[in-house]
C-alpha cells in the first residue's frame, strides 16, 4: 500500500502537467487575425481603407499535429471589393507540450473569390476572380495564461488568380511574404 501511494505522489504532477497542456489530443485551436489598413496614392489622390478577418479552427489529432479549417473575410473600399474564402490548415508545434512558447509551423490551401466593382468615365465595370492561395509558414506562440496565447509567424503565400473581366479573362500568379500577429486559444 505504501508503494501505491508513493507512486501515486511521483505520478500526479506528471498526469496533471499534461494534462494542462494546450498540446493533447482531443483539444481544439480557436484563432485568427483580423487587419485594417489605409493607403493613399501621392499621385492620383486615390485612397482605399482594406479590412480583413482571417479565422482558423484546428482539431488536435495528436499532442503536437492539429488539423482543420482557415477562413478569409476581406472588404476593399477604392473598387468595393469583397474577398472570401474557406479550405484546410495543418499546423505541428515543435515544442514540448509543457512549454510556454510553442514554436509551430503550418501550411493552408485556401480557395478564394472576389468580386471588384468600379466606375471609370461614367460607366461601371465588374471584375470577379477566383484564386487559390497556398501558404507556409513558421511561427511562435507565447502562452500569456493557461490556455490562451499571442502568435507571431513569418509566411510565404503563392497565389494563383483566375480572372473574368468584361473584355476577356487570363490567369495571373503573385507571391507574397510577411509577417502577422494574432490571439490563439486551446479549448479543452
Amino acid at each position: 500500500m505504501r508503494h501505491f501511494l508513493l507512486a501515486a505522489l511521483l505520478l500526479a504532477p506528471s498526469v496533471a502537467l499534461a494534462q494542462a497542456s494546450p498540446l493533447h489530443t482531443g483539444g481544439w485551436i480557436i484563432d485568427g487575425s483580423a487587419g485594417v489598413s489605409h493607403q493613399r496614392d501621392d499621385d492620383t489622390d486615390v485612397s482605399t481603407t482594406a479590412i480583413t478577418l482571417a479565422p482558423s479552427g484546428l482539431y488536435f489529432v495528436t499532442p503536437k499535429l492539429a488539423v482543420g479549417g482557415s477562413a478569409l473575410l476581406g472588404y476593399a473600399s477604392q473598387f468595393s471589393e469583397w474577398t472570401y474564402g474557406i479550405g484546410p490548415e495543418v499546423r505541428y508545434f515543435i515544442a514540448d507540450t509543457s512549454a510556454k512558447l510553442l514554436p509551430f509551423v503550418r501550411a493552408s490551401i485556401v480557395p478564394q473569390w472576389e468580386r471588384i466593382r468600379s466606375e471609370f468615365n461614367g460607366g461601371e465595370t465588374t471584375l470577379t476572380s477566383r484564386l487559390t492561395t497556398a501558404t507556409a509558414a513558421a511561427g511562435l506562440t507565447q502562452m500569456v495564461v493557461t490556455h490562451v496565447g499571442v502568435s507571431g509567424e513569418a509566411y510565404f503565400s503563392r497565389q494563383v488568380f483566375h480572372v473574368n473581366r468584361d473584355v476577356g479573362h487570363g490567369d495571373e500568379h503573385v507571391s507574397s511574404y510577411g509577417v502577422r500577429f494574432g490571439l490563439t486559444v486551446f479549448v479543452h
